[in-house]
């Protein structure tokens, strides 16, 4: 099963977007992302965007997404 792209964008699995998720969480986490420290996230509209943001979820910060 993968994830619904817009068109022209590389498709990508759940699998692969909860594991690059949880590499950009820990490094979120690294950089001292938490509740108190929310992330800004700066992304054109796409799959990037949606690891960036799952990533923040997990690390346990507020997000902000700028388009």
């Amino acid at each position: 099963m993968q994830v619904d792209t817009p068109a022209g964008e590389i498709p990508i699995s759940y699998n692969d977007l909860f594991r690059r998720a949880s590499a950009v969480a820990s490094w979120l986490q690294e950089q001292g992302a938490s509740q108190e420290q929310p992330v800004i996230i700066a992304l054109r509209l796409g799959w990037e965007q949606a690891v960036a943001a799952l990533g923040s979820m997990i690390a346990g910060a507020p997000f902000m997404a700028l388009d």
